[in-house]
């Protein structure tokens, strides 16, 4: 059994849990959908997720602690989802990681879930996997995002960046800003804060604040930005002196990756499908 000795002294494990429907159904049929299940997973099991994604009809989850505590995230994760998911599952298969080289090579197995399943979406981009979060483009309210480089401290943000085929990580200048479209803007608040920008949830809210503060030092107009938003040129300046450091810097890393894998790459070539297959 892969353990690790906690500050309690007692041996911590990980175990990979997945889940899969029964008739092939994705688990979840949009992207907003897909959002609210990572939301719950993030609630439910983000204090002990070390690595996950969730893509077309199954979920992996890899989370620390012993066979009780696994087995409790995927009873509380089962009945989150049952009031989301219409797709009838056969429930959660639990294994333990067996080592080093077992937990090394799940992460290459779940950051890749994209190009394995042949699916459009680079996998540096692929909003189910936790790739953003582990490299600061994403901030899931409950996944830590830190638990990864505790069972693998040598590991590096540029290791995971090879293994998704991107060149690397960074947030975006202010220069570069200035050639960003507002809706780019606005699509990336909305990836990096798993959310819509609409409604009062604290998502959603730190998601504004950090359009609009980006959009501002892209040099848009508030009223540019209050009618994207749908809001009011008030409501704009009101986001705009209550700043969002963290949330900012998530978009910002965010539209950085895009800008990254705007152009082709191998991730590309790789995923072309022979004519004679068409």
């Amino acid at each position: 059994m892969f353990c690790r000795i906690a500050s309690t002294e007692e041996p911590v494990q990980l175990y990979h849990l997945t889940l899969s429907t029964r008739r092939r159904e994705p688990i979840a049929r949009d992207l907003e959908s897909r959002r609210a299940v990572l939301r719950a997973l993030a609630r439910v099991a983000g204090r002990q997720a070390v690595l996950f994604c969730l893509v077309d009809d199954h979920l992996h989850l890899v989370v620390e602690g012993d066979r009780r505590v696994a087995g409790a995230r995927a009873s509380g994760l089962t009945r989150a989802l049952g009031t989301m998911v219409t797709a009838r599952t056969d429930g959660f298969h639990i294994r333990p990681v067996e080592g080093r080289s077992h937990l090394e090579w799940l992460v290459g197995y779940v950051l890749t879930q994209t190009t394995r399943h042949g699916l459009a979406e680079h996998p540096a981009l692929y909003e189910g996997s936790c790739f953003q979060d582990l490299v600061g483009a994403r901030l899931l309210k409950g996944f830590q995002g830190s638990m990864l480089w505790r069972w693998l401290p040598r590991w590096t943000p540029a290791r995971l960046c090879r293994i998704v085929d991107v060149a690397s990580t960074r947030p975006v200048t202010d220069r570069e800003l200035t050639r960003v479209s507002l809706d780019q803007i606005l699509t990336a608040a909305r990836a990096a804060l798993c959310t819509e920008l609409s409604g009062r949830r604290p998502p959603a809210v730190r998601a504004r604040r950090a359009a609009v503060g980006l959009a501002t030092l892209a040099g848009f107009r508030s009223a540019d930005a209050a009618r994207a938003l749908g809001c009011t040129p008030r409501a704009v300046q009101s986001l705009r002196h209550s700043p969002d450091a963290e949330a900012e810097g998530a978009v910002r890393h965010r539209i950085g990756l895009e800008l990254a894998t705007a152009s082709p790459s191998r991730h590309d070539e790789r995923n072309a499908v022979p004519a004679a297959l068409v």
